[in-house]
């Protein structure tokens, strides 16, 4: 018999721009059977009291990178106890499927989401759902796969168009992983190997996407001064087709760009597009990410290699000052010269030696060891094997809170994590929206703030059956009062956010009474064709 549960006297915020009001709710099950006045008669298995507490849907993390963390224990407890209750994965382009065998050692080395030590025991999408469904979930999970992943399965990190033959697999591939359940296709042109992808390729890709209908994301080959010509040509490219066209953490980089967020805005408007975003005006990615794609030639092998060649260094030198202009259209923004070395900061690294240098800036490390600031980039990318993540400070305020604002946009993380001192947003995106932007801000009213975490990325997504506080809907459920704040700071991140009661997914509790509790309640939700 099903599992029965009653919330009782919580202050139902449903998913909806209705204003909230105070009800109770019955879950059967993994459903929820009725919302309304409840008498508590008869025998509940769980009986709730969330007096003076908000009761939402789960929180939707439209774009997170935990493709691998739902296989390491309390892998995703930074994300359940911010209330995040589905993940969107595969983003960026990146992810882990599909891939065959005899790529797969360099594959995992390269992996910018971060390698864990676990047996990859998939090839194909389908393989690796089965996996995760295997081993069991701790949320539920909604795939998308990354074209980066397609072309290194094709072509691996090699320069070049691809063959009629490489093409072909990767369109082959696409179809599988769509026929698995993919919901959509994700575009990070600024990351190998997608760098070196030309137009008929992605073509290529958004015919078989368009053929599916399917979700189109995209981390816009640049987010700088060219920021509304990379909207405009994703736009020409999905005009008049049936997939949908997502952007991925919109922003402006730079300060010079910030009067494009609102032109960036416009278009989004024009075109009936949606975006993403996190609530903080710093991003997180790998440091080779800065570098210009000519460091990038040859196989992944060589770029180090390459940073250690005189001329390639002082060519790059060159370009950072802005003496040598790289030509139009390429998938790269010149960090350095936009928002300058001293907003560039270290938070990953692998080796022992350099661990000194985590939390610094490229500046203050230039500093330290009597470094051009470009060569000390150049030498910590060589040393760490180009393991190193950066946090960089791109926009301000007042451009994120225009973002933020717009009725087109919701939330994610956009997390990595593995050690060092991962970006705050892994730990506080979601309370750190709710208490700055709707409690204190006042920048959006709760109900606004919920329905962009819940209903609108569900819409977006498909799901029918999440994202709103309504019979027959998943019972998905956070409880938290109105404490509910965020703790992480970008010197100390690793703080799970305050004021969260309870997280139920599935019916199950996976939060009670604040802690965090064992279990895998989660799913994959695969995209009905």
């Amino acid at each position: 018999m099903a599992e029965t549960t009653l919330i009782k006297n919580g202050i139902i915020v449903d998913g909806l721009t209705s204003r909230p009001v105070r009800k109770d709710i019955k879950l059967v099950g993994d459903k929820i059977a009725e919302v309304g006045v409840i008498e508590h008669r008869g025998d509940f298995d769980h009986l709730i009291d969330a007096a003076g507490c908000y009761v939402t849907p789960g929180f939707i993390d439209m774009h997170s990178h935990t493709d691998l963390m739902n296989f390491i224990n309390s892998g995703l407890k930074p994300k359940l106890m911010q209330g995040i209750t589905t993940e969107v994965i595969g983003q960026c382009g990146l992810g882990v499927a599909p891939i065959s065998p005899e790529k797969k050692t360099l594959f995992r080395k390269n992996l910018i989401i971060g390698d864990q030590p676990i047996d990859w025991s998939w090839e194909t999408t389908k393989e690796y759902l089965s996996a995760l469904e295997s081993h069991g979930l701790e949320s539920n999970l909604v795939p998308f796969t990354g074209h980066g992943v397609l072309r290194f399965a094709a072509k691996g990190n090699l320069t070049g168009d691809l063959t009629t033959s490489e093409l072909r697999k990767l369109t082959d591939d696409l179809e599988q992983a769509f026929a698995a359940g993919s919901f959509g296709v994700s575009f990070g042109f600024v990351y190998l190997p997608a760098i070196f992808s030309n137009k008929a390729e992605i073509e290529q890709i958004v015919e078989v996407a368009d053929k599916y209908g399917a979700i189109i994301t995209v981390h816009l080959r640049s987010e700088g001064s060219e920021l509304l010509d990379a909207i405009s040509e994703m736009i020409s490219l999905t005009r008049d087709k049936r997939c949908k066209l997502h952007i991925s953490h919109l922003k402006a980089i730079g300060w010079e760009n910030e009067g494009a967020v609102k032109k960036a805005l416009d278009l989004v408007d024009n075109n009936n597009l949606t975006f993403d975003h996190y609530p903080y005006f710093a991003g997180s990615t790998t440091l080779l990410a800065v570098f210009p794609p000519f460091v990038f030639a040859g196989e992944s092998e060589n770029i180090l290699n390459n940073l250690l060649k005189p001329e390639i260094r002082e060519r790059i030198k060159r370009v950072f000052s802005g003496k040598e202009m790289l030509p139009k259209g390429l998938p790269w923004d010149n960090l350095p010269q936009l928002i300058g070395w001293e907003n560039i900061k270290v938070i990953g690294l692998q080796s022992k030696i350099n661990r000194k240098y985590l939390g610094m800036t490229i500046q203050q490390i230039a500093d330290l060891t009597g470094k051009d600031p470009v060569d000390a980039a150049i030498n910590l990318v060589i040393e760490e094997q180009g393991n190193v993540k950066m946090i960089d400070f791109y926009m301000s305020e007042e451009s994120l809170i225009k973002i933020l604002k717009h009725p087109s946009g919701m939330f994610g993380t956009d997390s990595l994590f593995g050690g060092g001192l991962p970006h705050p947003r892994g730990y506080g995106s979601y309370p750190r929206i709710i208490n700055r932007y709707v409690f204190a801000k006042k920048i959006l009213s709760l109900e606004q703030a919920v329905a962009k975490m819940t209903s609108l990325p569900a819409k977006v997504l498909g799901l029918t059956d999440r994202g709103l506080l309504q019979p027959g809907y998943a019972a998905d459920i956070n409880i938290f009062d109105k404490g509910f704040k965020d703790r992480a700071t970008y010197d100390n991140p690793c703080q799970f956010s305050e004021g969260l009661k309870y997280v139920l997914i599935n019916g199950k509790i996976k939060v009670k009474d604040g802690t965090y509790l064992a279990g895998h309640p989660g799913r994959v939700i695969r995209r009905e064709r």
